[in-house]
């Protein structure tokens, strides 16, 4: 028992291990332009190859601020400034039945989507980022 808990702080640590940017990175940070109107099917289309039933889910997006994602080995991320679109997805299951809504952190830099995760940790992100 003691070794799970002694993992299970090492894990939470890890997952708190992020570089922010200096201040001289956010006074010459370039966000890029702001994602297009089709930022939202993009985040669609990546959630479509995805799902179990593409057909099924059912969305809510935030509206994109500026904001960058930290440099993280553990989500594969690196120090990149863009506009943030936070929102949720609830998808069926194998079962048929919705699994509740999950909320994803997504990075956009000229319209192109650079980062995209899910889960608590997104939602985190998304209420540190104000997105």
């Amino acid at each position: 028992m003691s070794r799970l808990l002694i993992l299970m702080a090492a894990c939470l640590m890890l997952l708190s291990c992020g570089t922010p940017p200096t201040a001289e990175q956010l006074r010459n940070a370039d966000h890029g332009a702001p994602p297009g109107p089709g930022h939202q099917q993009v985040i669609k289309d990546w959630y479509a190859e995805r799902l179990i039933d593409p057909t099924s889910p059912l969305y809510t997006f935030g509206t994109p601020v500026r904001g960058y994602t930290q440099e993280n080995p553990i989500y594969g991320s690196k120090l990149e400034f863009g506009w943030i679109v936070c929102g949720t997805v609830n998808a069926k299951n194998r079962m048929g039945g919705y699994t509740g809504r999950e909320t994803f952190f997504t990075l956009f830099k000229n319209d192109e989507l650079r980062f995209i995760y899910t889960g608590s940790t997104a939602a985190d992100a998304c209420a540190r980022a104000g997105a």
